[in-house]
């Protein structure tokens, strides 16, 4: 059974109230709206543009990221997916490409994420990783005096190319040590 999502809304500084932490305490995650500004969501959403744009679809065919077909993605034997802890690489959605191995629709509508060093990488996502509101919010979370980044992500898509009705979602997730 799963966990109803809670919505959390967190202060500018990066602080949360105590039933949020409690909540984080139990689920494991929080989702906070309105924590990045519309100036920070449109430097990210911009500079992801520009990743995705710059992006080779042709010599990376087989990045496609899938929640649900792990199995037959066989992470455990692709380089790419490996390979990218300490890179900036984008991932297909699941069904990007067609039996001819065709995109289905324009690559920025066919990236589910961009991962996994943003954080470190990008001077965009750097310096909102490590702003001092994140910081905050981390040790606010119970993370260390010092929490450092260890992976991000820019997820664009929760959607399947098989079902264009449903919205994007577009969110930036970071991971800290505890």
């Amino acid at each position: 059974m799963r966990a109803k999502t809670s919505w959390s809304k967190c202060s500018t500084s990066g602080s949360l109230a105590p039933e949020d932490v409690s909540a984080f305490e139990t689920h494991g995650y929080l989702v906070l709206t309105d924590f990045a500004s519309p100036t920070e969501i449109s430097a990210m959403r911009a500079r992801a543009a520009e990743i995705v744009d710059k992006f080779d679809a042709n010599a990376n065919r087989e990045s496609i990221f899938s929640t649900v077909n792990q199995s037959g993605q066989k992470r455990a034997t692709d380089e790419y997916f490996l390979g990218s802890a300490d890179k900036v690489c984008c991932f297909f959605e699941e069904g990007a490409f067609d039996e001819r191995g065709e995109l289905r629709v324009p690559k920025h509508l066919s990236i589910n994420k961009i991962g996994h060093a943003l954080h470190d990488l990008d001077p965009v996502f750097r310096a909102w990783s490590r702003s001092e509101k994140v910081k905050n919010l981390f040790k606010t979370l119970g993370s260390p005096r010092n929490p450092q980044p260890v992976q991000s992500m820019y997820i664009l898509s929760l959607i399947h190319i098989s079902e264009p009705t449903r919205p994007r979602l577009i969110s930036y997730a970071v991971f800290c040590l505890k």
